[in-house]
């Protein structure tokens, strides 16, 4: 599978930089899914769970919502809070704790 640069960027600095196969985002209309050589794009996001899949397997990142941008050479997530969480599993017990407020 094609690669393609990816960043999530918060309010604090970069939280992933690095080459994906594959991002799913929460949009604010549902998941998108992007995969290299998508169309140009910018989406409002949801707070929900980011899955990152690269060369070394599935990464998960809880967002509070935010944009998502994607460009001819890069995709970019900018969010105010975002936080690397282990599984699907940790992303539902964060969202439902710490950024349930949010």
């Amino acid at each position: 599978m094609a690669s393609y640069p990816f960043s999530l960027i918060t309010l604090e600095g970069k939280l992933y930089k690095g080459d994906v196969e594959a991002v799913t985002v929460p949009g604010e209309s549902g998941s998108l899914g992007i995969l290299a050589d998508h169309a140009q794009m910018i989406a409002a996001l949801h707070k929900g769970t980011v899955k990152v899949t690269d060369a070394s397997g599935e990464q998960f990142f809880v967002v509070s919502g935010g944009v998502c941008e994607v460009r001819s050479d890069e995709t970019v997530l900018l969010c105010d809070k975002a936080q690397a969480v282990k599984s699907e599993g940790e992303a539902a017990e964060v969202l439902a704790g710490a950024f349930a407020e949010i």
